[in-house]
């Protein structure tokens, strides 16, 4: 039977007209290979479907790789190792104190260093446990809070620091030289020392540990305190400037000795921030601090050479 759809007539005189058999989309197809007449035979081709977001997802099952956290330590951190370094250095001074008693000094007359030397064991023993403790903490909280001081601050001494360490020292010897030179022809006023103690121990039996604690112990722990948990801890609060300044500013206030408001005093701080800069700026250039390690046990065994070279 042939249907029939109404157009201008039908049962009122209308035209009644046929209606078109619905076609079927062929599928598409690809030519494929010839048969033996020398015809392509068609290959039907799969409906080609847009990529979804499950199409991106990883097989269920698979390991995901994630970024590894940064380290989360920070200026709490240095705060907190403040009192951290204070109750130790006090509870060693404590201790020194039971077993070798208070030094004798005139009456009226302060403590000064022929008296402590005098007690050589009151010297060493808080010295080595202040730097234990400034280094212990920055290792524990690189441990705890990072991935250890060599992952976070290039806690490493490689041979070609050597070099750098080298010309970061000579660097920082001559440009502390002449600026304090020019401060002294200025003021009039010469600089304060802080090697008093070596000098003074010169024939000291303890010499030899002094002389660690000065170029190997003071140099690793404060390294890794001020141009490794100070400093880094500034740059990620603030910024690179900030950082080598505030570091800068705190390596050199631990070095005061005397009185602080005498211009021979501000002149040894202007001398110990030149160091500092020095220190600083090739920590932020080599983003380690092996280099400045080198560099302060240099400044340091020089310093210490020259004033064991002075005749007593």
């Amino acid at each position: 039977m042939t249907a029939f759809k109404n157009g201008n007539g039908g049962a009122d005189g209308a035209v009644m007209l046929p209606l078109e058999p619905e076609r079927e989309t062929p599928e598409a197809s690809s030519p494929g290979p010839i048969d033996s007449s020398g015809s392509s035979v068609s290959t039907p081709v799969a409906p080609v479907s847009s990529p979804t977001l499950a199409d991106y997802a990883p097989p269920v099952g698979a390991p995901v790789e994630l970024a590894p956290p940064g380290p989360r330590w920070g200026l709490i951190d240095v705060g907190l190792a403040v009192p951290v370094i204070f109750a130790a250095v006090i509870v060693a001074t404590l201790i020194t104190l039971a077993f070798v008693g208070i030094p004798s000094t005139e009456p009226g007359q302060p403590l000064d260093v022929n008296a402590l030397l005098s007690k050589p064991a009151l010297v060493v023993v808080p010295g080595l446990v202040q730097q234990a403790a400034m280094a212990g903490w920055v290792v524990f909280v690189a441990r705890r809070k990072g991935s250890g001081v060599v992952a976070d601050f290039g806690g490493i001494v490689l041979p070609k620091d050597l070099g750098l360490g080298l010309v970061a020292a000579l660097a920082a010897l001559v440009g502390s030289s002449v600026v304090i030179q020019v401060a002294q022809r200025i003021t009039g006023a010469d600089a304060a020392g802080n090697t008093d103690i070596i000098g003074e121990a010169s024939s000291n039996p303890w010499l030899p540990v002094i002389i660690f604690m000065v170029v190997v112990g003071a140099p690793v722990s404060e390294e890794l305190f001020f141009r490794g948990l100070l400093l880094r801890s500034l740059e990620n609060r603030w910024s690179t400037p900030v950082a080598a300044i505030g570091s800068t500013v705190a390596f050199s206030i631990v070095h005061l000795q005397g009185d602080v408001t005498s211009t021979s005093t501000l002149l040894l701080l202007l001398g110990i921030a030149i160091y500092g800069v020095v220190q600083a700026l090739i920590v932020i250039r080599t983003g380690r601090l092996g280099p400045a390690i080198v560099s302060h046990m240099m400044i340091n065994g020089a310093v210490t050479a020259l004033v064991l070279a002075q005749p007593a």
